[in-house]
């Protein structure tokens, strides 16, 4: 077991600890981006988590083009991209409720109006985004 409850190399959902959505991709100019679910309480898809060092690298099970499915941070948002260029995370905060932030401290925040695309800032300030609070539920 490492944090969180998470043992490496299983299936979870990752839900945000406010409303219980999950989250899912959906394809957006040629690539598959990681947004929340639209529906209160539904946990999504199924992410397997990866150790990697001091942190994870999230797998997609689903997505609409083999091989593409770890979660890589761009200026526009989450996509998912080959192993290579998969982002490692990193989890902080109290045991209720994690926030998940990149290498160069950049924390994956609430999406403001429309889609829900996932995002990672470095500040909350833009259109007064929050930082967003996650805990993984293990897929049975």
């Amino acid at each position: 077991m490492t944090d969180y409850g998470i043992v490496p190399g299983e299936k979870y959902r990752l839900t945000e600890v406010a409303r219980g959505r999950g989250t899912h991709h959906e394809v957006y100019a040629g690539w598959d981006y990681a947004l929340l679910t639209s529906e209160d309480g539904y946990a999504g898809e199924e992410v397997v988590i990866h150790q990697r060092g001091d942190g994870f690298a999230f797998q997609n099970i689903e997505c609409n083009w083999g091989g593409y499915q770890w979660w890589a941070m761009s200026t526009t948002g989450i996509y998912l991209a080959d192993e290579g260029k998969a982002t490692t995370w990193y989890l902080e905060g109290p045991e209720d409720g994690f926030y998940i932030r990149n290498s160069g401290k950049n924390y994956l925040t609430y999406p403001c109006d429309g889609k829900k695309w996932l995002q990672a800032l470095g500040s909350v300030m833009p259109n007064f985004r929050e930082f967003c609070k996650w805990k993984v539920v293990r897929s049975s």
